[in-house]
Parts: structure tokens; C-alpha cells; sequence
């Protein structure tokens, strides 16, 4: 872990709220004796899917590759610097738990080649300020990293945010059915001019699509 290399270790309730308690005294650490400032949203998004993906070095946005779906945002397949393919890196957002406006919540699931999870971050949201700010915690739901994706696992309720927690869920399982279901499906051909065709082979009078035919595993 970037912050506390001992995250792993703790994989309890207690467990998280300890590695959360220790993390905010780092990060306390850091803002008030080395003056580094609170992190923007880029920023968060680069420590959170290394912190999930500890020996990547390259995450290849995948999204225009794959079958859309409205709550998935991007794509990322995870590779370490042998090209080997870790995992997959989710990009979601989903609306948020505000009665008064329409508010949204972004966050971070990334789930390994062996379909288990590697971790869950929320990034940002414009929701009412304070509401849901145990889910930014850094610790938080740490309990689902080593998990199957085919168990029964739940992320930690947050005590005065039903609602958000609700929608978060919901969120969370969707992205798990659609790794397991959607992930390698071949996205719908599109249909290509002529001419555009012809800019690559001046010569050719007839093309015919081999797209369906090929085998789509990623993997």
C-alpha cells in the first residue's frame, strides 16, 4: 500500500477502522509537518488504482473496446511492465443520495485476472458537504480486497448515509455481474462507407467483415 503498506493485512471491521485511524494520522503527518496539500480528483484517481494495483505500470482505457453500460464510466485493463494482465480497473458513477438536486458519485472497483476484488475507492461527488465522508476514508471497505466476485460480499454501511450506501451497493453489483457476464462479450459491428474503406485500398471494389467470425477474449 502507498500509505500504509499493512492494509492487507487487516481484513475485519475493526480491522479497517484501525488501518483507516493509522491512515489519517499519516495523512495528518503528511499535510501538517511536510506541507502537502489535499489531493485533486487526478490525483486521488492516480493513488487509488495504484493502490489496488500495487506492480501495474500501464492501465490501457479499454471502454470504446467493450459493451456499454450507464453506470460504467471507463475501462481499464491493468498490465505490470512484462505486459502481463493483471486485472481490470472500473471507472463507475451513479446518482447520488440528495432529495433536493441531482447529485452523482464516482468511485473505483478493480477486480483481479482471478475475478477477485482487489479493492473499492470512492473519488468524488457533489453531494451535501460532510454526508458521506466516511466513505472517503482510505481504509474503507477494505474487507472486500481478496474476495471472489461470485461471493456474497457487502461494502461496510456508513451510519447516517442509507441512501448513499444504497445506490452505492447497487452500483458496486452491477459492475460485478457485468465483469462476469458482459466483460468479454464483442461489442455490435458498425457499419463502414465504401469509401472510407477504399482511403486504406485505393484498388479494392469489395470488402467483406470478418469481425464476427474471430474469437474477442482479451485475456
Amino acid at each position: 500500500s502507498t500509505l500504509f503498506p499493512y492494509t492487507t493485512l487487516f481484513r475485519s471491521i475493526t480491522g479497517s477502522a484501525l488501518t483507516t485511524s493509522l491512515q489519517n494520522v499519516a495523512t495528518y503527518h503528511r499535510l501538517e509537518f511536510e506541507g502537502i496539500k489535499e489531493l485533486s480528483k487526478e490525483e486521488r484517481l492516480s493513488l487509488y488504482q495504484n493502490e489496488m494495483f500495487p506492480n501495474a505500470t500501464k492501465f490501457v482505457d479499454v471502454t470504446a473496446l467493450k459493451t456499454t453500460n450507464p453506470i460504467i464510466y471507463q475501462i481499464y485493463d491493468v498490465y505490470d511492465e512484462l505486459n502481463n494482465l493483471l486485472g481490470t480497473l472500473y471507472r463507475g458513477i451513479t446518482i447520488g443520495a440528495s432529495y433536493s438536486q441531482i447529485t452523482t458519485i464516482e468511485f473505483l472497483i478493480g477486480i483481479d485476472i482471478n475475478n477477485k476484488y482487489t479493492g473499492f475507492y470512492m473519488i468524488e461527488d457533489n453531494e451535501t458537504p460532510g454526508k458521506t465522508a466516511d466513505y472517503y476514508e482510505q481504509g474503507y471497505s477494505v474487507s472486500i480486497i481478496g474476495q471472489s466476485l461470485d461471493s456474497n460480499v457487502v461494502l461496510d454501511a456508513v451510519s447516517g448515509a442509507t441512501t448513499t450506501y444504497d445506490r452505492l451497493m447497487a452500483a458496486f453489483e452491477e459492475i460485478t455481474r457485468y465483469h462476469l457476464e458482459d466483460y468479454l462479450d464483442r461489442p455490435d459491428s458498425v457499419d463502414v462507407e465504401l469509401t472510407h474503406l477504399q482511403a486504406a485500398f485505393p484498388q479494392a471494389a469489395q470488402f467483406e467483415t470478418i469481425y464476427d467470425q474471430l474469437p474477442y477474449d482479451t485475456k
